[in-house]
């Protein structure tokens, strides 16, 4: 189960990987001792194909407008916020134009999930 009274809730990729797992050992015939790893194999195949989409999806003149902000100020720092798996620095077009990420994903963000 996703969620439990007992624990704090999963993230959300913690909740897409136990989603996964549990089909694969419920519905699709994985045997029970693969499936967290292959369940686990699955969700990086898709979050290296998310931030794949996002570059190729990529408004035209994005990068080109975050460049032209870091060329007009230089001492300051350029971050991506999200709620999401979206990370900039995965995404080679735009890796070099962002200083950090914060995601709802990393540690400490929300710690009574």
């Amino acid at each position: 189960e996703a969620r439990s009274r007992t624990t704090p809730p999963p993230s959300y990729s913690e909740a897409r990987i136990l989603a996964v797992e549990s089909w694969m050992c419920e519905s699709a015939g994985f045997s029970p001792g693969s499936c967290r790893t292959e369940a686990e194999q699955m969700f990086d195949l898709w979050l290296s194909e998310r931030h794949a989409a996002a570059s190729r999806l990529l408004f035209d003149g994005a990068a080109t407008a975050i460049a032209e902000a870091r060329r007009l100020h230089p001492d300051a720092a350029v971050a991506a916020i999200t709620n999401g798996r979206g990370d900039p620095l995965a995404m080679p077009d735009l890796a070099a134009l962002f200083d950090f990420t914060i995601s709802a994903e990393s540690a400490r963000i929300y710690p009574n999930r």
